[in-house]
């Protein structure tokens, strides 16, 4: 089964929309800041015009990702992204991840909202055996939110990744499976909206 390029998935409060060239100029304006790129393994792709063009070009090879641009309702404004990778229809497994959100929306339930929206896809219709998610090794605040989320810790794996300066990167993994979505889903039901 594969995941259609078009999808949108949608709450009361944020859209999830496919990544495009017309959400850059909100991005690069929301978050560029330094802080949002500290714990990836990139240098922040959205400083410039060239460097978004790029990561746009390689957020959206429709054979690895399916790309979103997360849109407040509120202001109908672009303020962050989240991506399905790794997608492995054979296995029924993917991963969600690539997110980051401007700084304002830190804590305010977007995430958790985010999640719930694409975790219900993978399970509920996409009929996932097994998602995935992980983050840098050293991004305490991003596992705790994984991990509030109902995700099971896996593991680390040490120096994974190369960052553009050289420091090398370890990556801690996670998961939810197809058996423990319900669980997840009814924690996700219950949490307050600004977590």
């Amino acid at each position: 089964m594969t995941i259609p390029p078009d999808l949108v998935l949608e709450d009361d409060r944020v859209r999830l929309e496919p990544l495009a060239a017309r959400h850059l100029p909100a991005l690069m304006r929301h978050c560029g800041d330094p802080a949002l790129w500290e714990f990836t393994f990139q240098q922040n792709p959205l400083a410039s015009v060239d460097g978004a063009q790029a990561w746009l070009a390689a957020a959206t090879d429709a054979d690895a990702f399916r790309a979103f641009a997360v849109i407040d309702k509120a202001t109908d404004e672009a303020v962050g992204s989240t991506r399905f990778a790794c997608i492995d229809a054979a296995y029924r497994s993917l991963e969600i991840g690539w997110t980051f959100y401007a700084k304002p929306y830190w804590r305010t339930g977007i995430n958790r909202a985010c999640k719930a929206l694409l975790l219900s896809y993978a399970f509920d219709t996409w009929k996932a055996v097994r998602v995935e998610l992980k983050c840098d090794a050293t991004n305490r605040r991003s596992a705790a939110a994984i991990e509030a989320l109902g995700a099971t810790y896996e593991g680390t794996r040490r120096d994974c990744r190369i960052r553009p300066d050289g420091e090398r990167r370890g990556a801690s993994y996670f998961s939810i499976l197809e058996a423990e979505w319900p669980r997840v889903q009814r924690g996700l039901k219950r949490r307050p909206r600004s977590v």
